[in-house]
């Protein structure tokens, strides 16, 4: 198991216009999935300005986000948010959500159970 992620190993996943459950990305992001443990997983997120994540959720999987730097729209159950610098989020498991981003943004996020790696690189 990985205990240790050094800044400069890690690639950098493209995701550009890509379909993924259904829905279909639009914009472009990058994503770097900094570590992966048995309950938890650690991704950093830079996301375009214009970059929108449709409205989905996750039946067995909740997160929590923070931006480092940037601006998003965001929607977690009925309520719209708007997210700068120093904010954070938590997405409960079995609750829609939606992400845009009204600005480059730099954030990180957590995911618990950590996603199967086939979701990033498949």
């Amino acid at each position: 198991m990985k205990v240790v992620s050094k800044n400069k190993e890690v690639k950098q996943i493209e995701r550009g216009e890509k379909e993924m459950g259904g829905y279909k990305l639009q914009g472009s992001s990058l994503l770097r999935l900094m570590m992966t443990g048995n309950r938890i997983q650690l991704k950093e997120l830079h996301l375009e300005k214009g970059f929108y994540h449709p409205k989905h959720k996750h039946d067995d999987e909740e997160s929590i986000g923070y931006i480092i730097k940037g601006h998003l729209q965001m929607c977690i159950g009925d309520q719209e948010y708007i997210l700068r610098d120093g904010d954070s989020w938590y997405h409960p498991d079995g609750m829609f959500h939606w992400t845009r981003a009204l600005e480059d943004t730099y954030a990180i996020e957590v995911h618990s159970p950590p996603r199967p790696l086939e979701h990033y690189y498949g």
